[in-house]
């Protein structure tokens, strides 16, 4: 063997070494952190599909809510009355305004949620006159 052969022949080794040490240690780290563990039954799931009779069963809830204030409320102050997080309000309040039925005024945070309002209806001659 040539001496550049020897040498990359023990670079191969020591770095194989190196590998198998390091990977060693980085699973060491993860499982003492509870990485490789399976979720305690208890603790809920970080993302939670909910069915449309769930989602239906919210955005009335949401209604309710809504109908009883006098100004458009943040989704923080509606998730807190009705005893939730505004996360799992998003999609449903999304839901009404998509519907028309909630009006969304402002953008991102500064966003807040009221009812729509029913279309003032302008009056109309009876038919017949003109």
């Amino acid at each position: 063997m040539t001496g550049h052969a020897t040498l990359r022949a023990t670079l191969r080794r020591e770095l194989r070494r190196l590998t198998r040490d390091f990977a060693d240690a980085l699973l060491e780290v993860l499982e003492r952190h509870g990485v490789f563990e399976e979720p305690d039954e208890d603790e809920p799931a970080l993302r939670v599909r909910r069915s449309q009779d769930a989602l239906d069963d919210i955005c009335e809830r949401v209604l309710v809510e809504l109908r009883g204030r006098r100004q458009p409320e943040p989704i923080g102050t509606i998730a807190h009355d009705l005893g939730t997080e505004p996360r799992y309000l998003a999609h449903p309040l999304a839901l009404l305004v998509e519907r028309g039925v909630v009006v969304r005024t402002g953008r991102r945070r500064g966003a807040r949620y009221a009812l729509a309002r029913p279309a003032k209806r302008t009056a109309r001659p009876p038919a017949g006159r003109s």
